[in-house]
C-alpha cells in the first residue's frame, strides 16, 4: 500500500493523500508557476524542475506546522526554479568566457576570459618573480616560450624602450591589440620562469 502523509488542502480540509494523489491535485498549479518563465526556458524543461520541487515539498511537508499545502509547495518551487536559473546562467557565462572572439595574426584564439584576465598587470607580476640583476638577459632566455610575433612585441619593450603606441606603429598593429600580446606574453613568461625554477629546486 502506497505511503500516504496527511495534506493541509484548505484551512479546514485536510486528508491522507500519497505522492500520485498530491501530483495530480496540484500539477495545474505547477504549470501555473512554470509559465511565468516560458520566455526564458522551455517549458517542459522546467516543469521537470518544478516537479522535483513538489517531490521535496512532499517529503518535508509538516502539517503541525500549520502551512497550506499549496503555500508551502508554491515556496519550494520557486526557489527551486530560481536556483535552476542561478545554475544555467552560471553555465551559460562560463561557456561564453570560452567562446572565440578574435584570431590573431599567428592563428592563436583569444577568449573573452583572455581578454579579461589580461587586465592583470603581468609585467609588474614577472618583474617581481624575476630577481632584478641581469634582467635583459633572463628575459631573453624567455623569450624562447614566444612566437615570433610576441617575440617582437616584448624586445620592442624591454631592449628598445618602445612604448605600447610606439609598437603599434612600428608593427602595425593596433594599440588595442598589442596590449593583449604583451600581457599574454608576459603571462607565457612568467609561466616558463616558474617552470625552470621548479625544475631547478627539484634537481
Amino acid at each position: 500500500m502506497p505511503c500516504t502523509k496527511m495534506i493541509k488542502l484548505t484551512t479546514k480540509i485536510s486528508k491522507p493523500m500519497t505522492l500520485e494523489e498530491v501530483f495530480k491535485q496540484y500539477e495545474r498549479f505547477l504549470h501555473r508557476l512554470v509559465q511565468k518563465w516560458d520566455n526564458t526556458y522551455e517549458h517542459e524543461e522546467l516543469f521537470q524542475v518544478a516537479s522535483v520541487g513538489l517531490i521535496k515539498t512532499y517529503k518535508s511537508y509538516d502539517i503541525n506546522k500549520g502551512f497550506i499545502f499549496m503555500t508551502y509547495l508554491g515556496r519550494v518551487v520557486n526557489n527551486e526554479i530560481l536556483m535552476f536559473n542561478r545554475r544555467q546562467r552560471k553555465y551559460n557565462s562560463n561557456k561564453s568566457m570560452e567562446t572565440v572572439i578574435h584570431v590573431d595574426f599567428d592563428g592563436n584564439d583569444l577568449t573573452l576570459s583572455e581578454v579579461i584576465t589580461d587586465e592583470i598587470n603581468y609585467e609588474e607580476m614577472i618583474l617581481d618573480k624575476i630577481d632584478r640583476e641581469n634582467l635583459p638577459g633572463k628575459i631573453r632566455i624567455l623569450l624562447n616560450s614566444l612566437n615570433e610575433r610576441e617575440k617582437d612585441v616584448i624586445t620592442c619593450m624591454f631592449f628598445k624602450g618602445l612604448n605600447q603606441g610606439q609598437i603599434s606603429k612600428r608593427l602595425g598593429i593596433s594599440q588595442s591589440y598589442i596590449s593583449r600580446l604583451i600581457q599574454r606574453s608576459l603571462k607565457k613568461m612568467k609561466n616558463n620562469y616558474e617552470q625552470k625554477k621548479s625544475y631547478k629546486s627539484s634537481q
